[in-house]
């Protein structure tokens, strides 16, 4: 290169050494600053309240909060955006945050970042526990908002993806959660929300797939357990109770498929299980549905794909299920109508329908099968099995069923020791129980379930085998053998 052309390259080789290091600043991801906050301020920690710590900080940020009560509402909108994340610190339950008549936590605008809150106990006389407007991520975890004015917890307005997970909304003035306008994917894991005034869970206008694991949502005063209405994609619900609902225990309006699995509703006052409007394909396996109005509501469901409700317990509903419109590719196999005889034999549950498309119920569950060995010994385990099936051809119940983290389906019994077990599990419709006998003799097990599914089988119990003992002159002609033996081998090897 000739000096002429260095000279006149020179001032912009300059130039990109001095703004090449202020470039790479603004391409570097942010890192979150972490701050804390207790009730001695400075310089025991960062900040005195939540408030001052929120609008002190230059975001992102990462607020620690330690144990107290903190009686404030707390403002979490910025103009500027950034990610937000509040953690209640040491127990769970310790950090409360009291916003009297106001949330304590909200935001007075839409934040354009993410909000993570987790930690916390949140109350509110006449208001949310928490409402957030957020266009971005919004995560709770493990909060209790027990008791408020309003929702215990309410996200409106994400445009990203919302988590919930280990949090508890009980006995509110309105709903438990109240999760709406959501553009992304809503995920509830873990919770609970009992005794609400309104819907236990009230999940409307969704824009990707909802999944609920897990979660309870017990003796709603006025409406469902779970409302899931108007959702633009899949919805899947899985190990989760709704019982003692004013009305439906499960309630679904939804657009694409809908997996409910291992679920229990019980003793609501409309539906168990009401799929009022599904597009795409609906499965109900494995779960319970007892002493409701309906215990599984089909409505409004011509534009389903396929209606699959299998492997269920269904039984002393006025219903066992309604078919309310002109349904033709339904599926009700495998189910225990309350009695051997299936849904048309008295003491089952009817099949209530208003038009003559005949429902494929055959075959359902009539036979309970129990096996064991032949003989078990005193304080040794064996297994029992009993197994729930019908046919031909063969059907069974579902792994369960019912609640999986709630109590057991069956109820299991011995005269003779102990016995675990009670949820199907095994395929096929097999329980498998663990009897140990303490007394010889015989041993009767006894399985307990919903709406008279009950078996028990007979064992024998022997003693358990005696312990040897050598007398002591045993031994020493044991011993006095062994010697002989090792010098005969010896004679031998030196022959050799």
């Amino acid at each position: 290169m000739s000096r002429r052309r260095f000279r006149k390259l020179l001032p912009l080789v300059t130039t990109l050494v001095l703004i090449l290091p202020l470039l790479l600043a603004l391409a570097a991801p942010v890192s979150a600053a972490t701050v804390t906050v207790c009730p001695a301020g400075p310089p025991t920690c960062d900040y005195a309240t939540i408030t001052l710590a929120v609008a002190g900080e230059t975001y992102p940020v990462i607020i620690n909060v330690y144990p107290d009560t903190y009686n404030e509402s707390v403002n979490l909108y910025k103009a500027s955006g950034w990610d937000i994340t509040l953690r209640g610190l040491n127990a769970s339950g310790t950090v409360t945050v009291d916003g009297s008549g106001t949330p304590a936590f909200y935001t007075s605008s839409q934040h354009s970042g993410n909000i993570t809150i987790e930690g916390f106990t949140v109350k509110s006389t006449s208001s949310h526990g928490i409402h957030v407007h957020v266009n971005s991520d919004v995560v709770i975890r493990d909060v209790i908002a027990n008791g408020t004015g309003s929702s215990g917890v309410r996200v409106q307005g994400a445009s990203g993806n919302v988590t919930v997970e280990d949090c508890t909304a009980n006995d509110n003035d309105e709903d438990g959660f109240d999760l709406d306008d959501i553009d992304g994917n809503l995920t509830v894991t873990r919770c609970t929300a009992n005794n609400n005034g309104y819907e236990n869970f009230d999940i409307y206008i969704i824009g990707g797939n909802v999944t609920i694991t897990n979660s309870t949502a017990n003796r709603s005063q006025s409406d469902e357990g779970f409302l899931i209405d108007d959702i633009a994609g899949n919805v899947e619900i899985t190990g989760c109770t709704a019982n003692d609902n004013d009305e439906d225990g499960i309630y679904v309006n939804i657009a694409g498929d809908l997996l409910i699995t291992n679920c229990t509703a019980n003793g609501n006052g409309e539906s168990g299980f009401d799929p009022e409007r599904v597009e795409g394909t609906v499965t109900i396996k494995a779960c319970i549905a007892r002493d409701n109005d309906s215990g599984v509501d089909l409505d409004a469901l011509e534009d389903a794909d396929a209606l699959l409700v299998n492997g269920n317990i269904i039984c002393g509903n006025e219903c066992g299920v309604g078919l309310w419109s002109d349904i033709t590719d339904l599926n009700l196999e495998g189910n225990w109508w309350g009695c051997d005889g299936g849904p048309e034999a008295a003491g089952c549950d009817p099949i209530c329908q208003r038009d003559s498309i005949p429902a494929d119920s055959t075959p359902w569950i009539d036979t309970v099968t129990a096996s064991a060995p032949a003989s078990v010994i005193v304080g040794e385990p064996a297994i029992v099995s009993f197994q729930f099936s019908g046919g031909p051809p063969a059907v069974y119940l579902g792994e369960g069923p019912g609640d999986l983290h709630g109590d057991p389906t069956f109820i299991v019994t011995t005269d003779n020791g102990t016995v675990t077990g009670g949820f199907i599990n095994a395929p096929h419709g097999v329980m498998e129980v663990t009897l140990v006998p303490q007394t010889e003799g015989t041993a009767t097990v006894t399985v307990v379930g919903p709406c008279g599914l009950d078996e028990q089988i007979v064992l024998g119990v022997q003693a358990a085998a005696a312990d040897f003992v050598p007398e002591p002159g045993s031994v020493m002609l044991l011993a006095s053998g062994l010697m002989g033996l090792a010098g005969y081998a010896g004679l031998r090897m030196r022959k050799r």
